[in-house]
């Protein structure tokens, strides 16, 4: 699968720190896809520790004639990680147009330009691997104001 059309599915301008740590999100342009695991997350080269990460999908209503809907998942959940989840079959639908939000809670990162990876396990492709390059903004800076001007 080409790197090109998968850096694609990245949400720029998404990677950006919270009151709790940081977070980023794909969008599912491309195909519906089963994702059977998830991970690892790579910034600047370092994994990320997934350990209390959350994996929020948000499925938006105008595109899919269904109700919007958010649904979250444990990482170590999805991934099998505990004993109790070692024999369940986890399996998410990452439909066409949904919004796959990492919420990584306990770390920050510092202002500026990051390259990010992302693998995922699917059940139609094996594994693949979504990367991208994004900035996250100075604290405490606002997006900047788009001035709308008069038609004549």
């Amino acid at each position: 699968m080409s790197l090109k059309i998968l850096s694609k599915l990245y949400e720029p301008g998404s990677l950006r720190n919270t009151d709790s740590g940081f977070e980023l999100a794909f969008k599912n342009t491309f195909a519906p896809t089963q994702v059977t695991a998830v991970g690892p997350l790579v910034i600047d080269g370092g994994t990320i520790d997934l350990g209390q990460a959350i994996l929020r999908l948000e499925r938006p209503s105008e595109r899919l004639g269904r109700p919007p809907s958010v649904r979250e998942w444990q990482f170590k959940a999805l991934n099998k990680d505990t004993e109790k989840d070692k024999d369940k079959d986890r399996t998410l639908s990452f439909d066409l147009f949904t919004v796959a939000r990492i919420v990584v809670p306990g770390q920050r990162l510092s202002p500026g330009p990051h390259q990010v990876a992302l693998s995922m396990m699917t059940k139609e492709v094996g594994e693949i691997k979504l990367t991208a390059e994004d900035s996250v903004a100075e604290q405490g800076s606002e997006p900047e104001e788009v001035q709308l001007l008069p038609r004549s």
